[in-house]
């Protein structure tokens, strides 16, 4: 879990984001929970979280953002241009090219577009060759420590990034348990 976190963490820092900057990410899996939580580490003033679960956009809450919507329940683009316009950064990790597409109207013209989701295969849409668009090159060895610092200092809370442990021999269990999406968020299998 260290190791998915100090990548989140490693991707902010090498995105820019800084104080007082507005982040909008897109996917409100444990990757995207982390962003929100770094995000908001990090100075964001506004962090808002779009996704589809009802309880993965609590923890959203829970971890930085200031706000969560729902993209299967209501529209969340006039909401967002209504109170803070566009954002400073976007950042994607659902792998949904349509989806990006149709949302960088709410990104900045100098702002900056991060897509951390594998692109579906098929393809959902076009390449997204928008000159926003960065390359993002992380040193997540760089963003270790800094990550423990986090945690052993409380300000990051581990268990809000899985839903529960499970004993090795039930591991099959929990396969079963992602792949049915009956979990929030990750398992810890215990030895």
């Amino acid at each position: 879990m260290i190791i998915s976190l100090r990548e989140e963490l490693s991707w902010i820092k090498a995105l820019g984001v800084y104080k007082d900057s507005s982040v909008l990410i897109f996917g409100d899996g444990t990757v995207g929970l982390g962003f929100a939580q770094f995000a908001k580490l990090k100075g964001a003033s506004s962090v808002i979280l779009v996704g589809h679960h009802k309880e993965r956009l609590r923890l959203g809450n829970a971890v930085g953002a200031n706000c969560t919507f729902n993209s299967k329940e209501k529209d969340y683009i006039e909401p967002i241009k209504e109170s803070i316009g566009k954002v400073d950064f976007l950042i994607d990790t659902t792998g949904d090219q349509s989806f990006v597409a149709e949302n960088l109207q709410l990104l900045k013209s100098e702002g900056r577009l991060a897509l951390y989701g594998t692109p579906k295969v098929p393809s959902t849409g076009p390449e997204i060759t928008d000159s926003r668009l960065v390359e993002i090159k992380t040193d997540e060895p760089n963003s270790h420590q800094e990550t423990i610092n986090y945690i052993l200092r409380g300000e990051i809370n581990p268990k809000n990034f899985y839903s529960y442990k499970m004993p090795l021999d039930r591991i099959n269990e929990a396969f079963f348990n992602i792949a049915n999406r009956k979990v929030a968020a990750k398992i810890i299998i215990e030895c």
